[in-house]
């Protein structure tokens, strides 16, 4: 369906939605007139409202922490982390004792075995890796490949085996000597953890400040009075506001300020201006808004046998005002054939519904193809003549809408849906 054909079917059944969802009170100028002449004894008040984008300050309440309770976190924070990088270096010992005890023992296994030099040469290789990696710098082992710097001073060593066990030996006990052996005192640390902790139980946590805010607001602006019989149309009620005789805070003078507003702000009631108007109204066609008095809208309402049947959701004929049908190159349009045409509708969606529900379940036969082509171009025809007959109806100011229940706009909407749906899937079929 093209979008055309969906804007017409929105405006077909828009007032009558409209109508179901709120409140909505008609402005007849004539008829207003007719009230404020002869029904009422004072002549009520009636203000333009216009909105403004202003700027303002506000002052928010900023709950935070104080600066004292945060420097005792921080100092908190420091001593854990003090105690990580105490417990890291300790670790460290541990692993550098591990490789120098590894360092001892090869060279031990070195000295005290029986075999040939070359047989046992090995551990010293291996004592001299380890002892490289934990910074020991005695001479152990050396050759090209290792130490190359000072090859020449352990082949001299290597010459007599005597002479070289007992540098080794030396070697031993000045490592031993230099050994320590790995501790960790958590004492002190402990100590200034446990007198900030109770520090921190004596000092207020939290502080109050005021933060200033700018913001820019659409606000409500009171206009000037005007004449009741200018307001034209539908309207409905938005809230109740009280207009501000001068400046409070971030509010301006002139701006309508809603009943909650004035309770959660305490406003005084100084400084609100003494109107009969109270009550914000909007044009729900023009969007237009005017301050008037709270029952202005249920004094003034127009209540037409056309809007009272659209308001009251019945199906109901037109009056005897209305013709029962138009006739234009003759063709017949009347409200008989159009309650004809919305049950139709209703049964038209039920056969569309059975036939997209084959095409999902791969059950469609040709017979029931042909059956459910003939069906999507009876509802074709069908939905044409319906907007036919609401284009025609609407050029002489009687919309079909005002007579039709909510159960049948219901109805067309998804048989519209409907019948969309199928023209889609036969084009792909």
């Amino acid at each position: 369906m093209k979008n055309r054909d969906i804007i017409i079917i929105f405006c077909f059944f828009g007032l009558a939605q409209l109508f179901a969802q709120q409140k909505v009170y008609v402005l007849n100028p004539d008829h207003t007139q007719n009230i404020i002449q002869n029904t009422l004894v004072y002549s009520p008040q009636t203000f333009s409202v216009h909105k403004k984008m202003m700027q303002s300050t506000i002052h928010r309440k900023v709950k935070r922490k104080t600066p004292e309770y945060i420097l005792l976190e921080n100092s908190i924070k420091k001593l854990k982390q003090d105690s990580i990088a105490l417990y890291q270096q300790y670790q460290k010992a541990v692993i550098k004792s591990q490789q120098t005890n590894q360092v001892i023992a090869y060279i031990n296994r070195f000295i005290n075995s029986d075999k040939p030099y070359d047989a046992k040469v090995n551990k010293l290789i291996a004592a001299q890796a380890i002892a490289n990696q934990c910074g020991i710098s005695d001479l152990i082992y050396a050759d090209q490949d290792i130490q190359s710097m000072r090859e020449n001073d352990f082949v001299l060593l290597s010459k007599n085996i005597d002479d070289l066990t007992q540098h080794l030996k030396n070697v031993i006990t000045r490592i031993k000597k230099n050994q320590k052996k790995p501790t960790i005192n958590y004492t002190e640390l402990t100590l200034e953890h446990i007198d900030l902790k109770k520090q921190l139980s004596h000092k207020n946590k939290y502080e109050y400040y005021l933060e200033k805010e700018k913001i820019e607001k659409n606000r409500l602006i009171l206009g000037e009075e005007i004449n009741n019989i200018k307001l034209s149309g539908f309207f409905k009620k938005e809230d109740t506001y009280e207009v501000l005789v001068k400046n409070y805070g971030s509010y301006k003078v002139n701006e309508l300020i809603s009943k909650s507003e004035i309770i959660a702000n305490k406003i005084p009631k100084e400084t609100t201006k003494n109107l009969k108007a109270n009550t914000l109204i909007t044009n729900i066609k023009t969007k237009e808004q005017y301050y008037i008095a709270s029952n202005l809208l249920e004094v003034l309402d127009y209540t037409s046998p056309e809007t009272q049947i659209a308001k009251n959701q019945k199906y109901q004929k037109p009056d005897a005002n209305i013709s029962d049908a138009y006739a234009v190159e003759n063709t017949t349009y009347s409200i008989q054939d159009y309650e004809v045409m919305i049950l139709k509708c209703e049964k038209l969606t039920q056969k569309l519904k059975k036939h997209n529900e084959a095409i999902q379940e791969g059950i469609m036969t040709p017979d029931q193809t042909k059956i459910w082509e003939k069906d999507i171009i009876e509802a074709r025809i069908l939905n044409n003549r319906i907007r036919k007959y609401s284009e025609l109806y609407e050029k002489k100011n009687y919309p079909v809408q005002e007579y039709v229940n909510e159960e049948a706009i219901k109805n067309y909407i998804n048989f519209d849906k409907i019948l969309k749906y199928s023209m889609e899937n036969i084009a792909d079929f």
